[in-house]
């Protein structure tokens, strides 16, 4: 395009159609931009310095759109040019209410429903209005997909991980009664002692049978300590027979649906419910 300098300049664009930078006819970057969220755009020359206009006289930034600096006592205010209205970028609003009114918007000041990572309002008419007023760039549908090898191989290793919960499970449940089988022998244990040795008319022979009963409690640490060996040998099996799928067992394409023979990542955990 040739621009106000008189010479012929080129722009690059990236998402949204926004200018990224302009080259001259040998490539060399004559100006650059960058973007907040909204478009308020920071304006760098070929050298890399920051700028408060454009150096080669380019009006046109954020989304495409013709970029207006208004002269106010602190400064240029940016706004962006969108036919029916400006936009402030500075604030993430349109300048003047929406003409569509209610329509498109409860918030006649709201520009691209505040998605404007998403959305572009080139005519200033609200994206929520629908016809040639508005449109929604066209992003590319992604699928992400095992192959037929990774799919089994994840399958396998879901199975691991199920036997492996299922064996921890088995030893807490062997803890648990270990625990309770003992706690009810101490139990029995000092009702037998209160029942050979009152408390009140023996009590010294009554302390030193419950103590013997209190003894018993050292059954707890062989309780954890069998609980931690049927544990290690779940890990052991698991470490054996898992296979780790995830590495590279899917791919994503660029479709709306897998390639044949591959399946669709969603359907391991349906297969495995």
């Amino acid at each position: 395009m040739r621009l106000p300098n008189g010479q012929e300049d080129y722009y690059l664009s990236r998402e949204l159609y926004s200018v990224a930078a302009l080259t001259d006819e040998t490539g060399t970057i004559v100006e650059a931009a960058t973007y907040d969220t909204y478009g308020k755009v920071a304006v760098y020359d070929g050298m890399a310095q920051a700028v408060e206009e454009s150096p080669v006289g380019n009006p046109y930034y954020f989304t495409g759109r013709r970029l207006d600096l208004l002269p106010l006592a602190g400064g240029l205010k940016q706004a962006y040019h969108c036919r029916a209205r400006a936009c402030d970028p500075g604030n993430g609003q349109f300048m003047q209410r929406d003409p569509a009114g209610y329509l498109g918007e409860l918030d006649l000041y709201l520009y691209a429903r505040a998605c404007p990572s998403v959305l572009t309002d080139p005519l200033g008419l609200c994206p929520a209005c629908g016809g040639d007023n508005s449109y929604l760039p066209e992003t590319p549908k992604h699928v992400r997909c095992f192959s037929p090898d990774g799919f089994l191989a994840c399958l396998e290793d879901r199975r691991a991980e199920s036997d492996h919960l299922a064996c921890a499970q088995m030893w807490h449940l062997i803890r648990k009664k270990c625990d309770e089988d003992l706690d009810d022998k101490i139990a029995r244990c000092k009702k037998r002692c209160d029942r050979w040795f009152d408390p009140c008319d023996s009590p010294t022979a009554n302390a030193s049978c419950r103590a013997g009963c209190d003894a018993l409690s050292v059954g707890y640490a062989f309780c954890r300590a069998a609980e931690l060996g049927g544990l290690a040998g779940c890990d052991a099996v698991y470490a054996a027979t898992l296979i780790g799928c995830e590495a590279g067992a899917t791919e994503t394409f660029q479709a709306d649906s897998c390639p044949e023979g591959y399946v669709p990542a969603e359907e391991l955990n349906r297969w495995w419910q």
